[in-house]
């Protein structure tokens, strides 16, 4: 464990409810390719967040964004985890539009486009077209 980490983990025991610790804890564990670890973090970081104020819409779409980044990065074999958290992202957005910045809607279209053609990509490579 790195120094962040062992500061991180020592706040943990006093705010483990607060969804920016997890948020950086997945990072921090995603670094050193703690991915279980580092998704899980994703996870409460996202349980945790208050859905009442634009900032922290803004972040829990951040996050969920960033989630579905990580599934892509681990591999082809979870591009239907990509496609699930990239659902979950638009519903999100379609809940809380009216406080979420418009290049935000840009990033997730963006996103789910992209992911969309990975999928292509890799079906069309099976031989499933």
């Amino acid at each position: 464990m790195n120094k962040a980490q062992a500061i991180y983990e020592e706040i943990k025991k006093e705010y483990d409810d607060f969804y920016l610790l997890h948020f950086r804890l997945g990072e921090l564990y995603f670094s050193e390719r703690e991915i279980a670890k580092a998704l899980d973090s994703f996870d409460k970081s996202k349980k945790f967040i208050e859905d009442d104020t634009k900032v922290h819409c803004q972040n829990k779409l951040n996050i969920i964004l960033k989630i579905a980044y990580i599934y892509w990065l681990l591999g082809q074999e979870y591009i239907d985890c990509v496609l699930d958290t990239i659902k979950e992202a638009d519903i999100f957005f379609d809940k809380h539009q009216i406080v979420l910045d418009i290049e935000s809607y840009f990033v997730l279209v963006n996103n789910q486009v992209y992911y969309n053609l990975e999928k292509y990509e890799i079906e069309k490579g099976k031989g499933n077209n």
